[in-house]
């Protein structure tokens, strides 16, 4: 219960200046305090999207890089059995 308490006085302390310079301006105070809540809102969401894609795009690349070339080893390595086990499979068959 305190929480809340908490955010919504935070919330109301950070938008207070800008609700007083909108006010200054003419704007009504309702108008002034949702436009207020509105552009924190979008500022606060334009910098978490910012630092959830900053921080997933160059790892998801990278993984996506790695993940291929993971792909890529196995299947080369794979080649590299399936032709030593042919030419065992030649060289005995050679013998008999």
């Amino acid at each position: 219960m305190v929480i809340p308490l908490l955010i919504s006085l935070i919330v109301a302390l950070a938008i207070s200046p800008v609700v007083d310079w909108l006010r200054k301006r003419g704007t009504p105070s309702g108008l002034a305090i949702w436009i207020a809540l509105l552009a924190g809102a979008l500022v606060f969401g334009g910098i978490v999207t910012l630092l959830i894609f900053a921080n997933l795009v160059p790892r998801s690349l990278t993984a996506w890089v790695r993940e291929a070339q993971c792909k890529e080893a196995p299947s080369q390595h794979n080649q590299g059995l399936l032709l030593s086990e042919l030419s065992r499979r030649i060289g005995s068959a050679r013998k008999e």
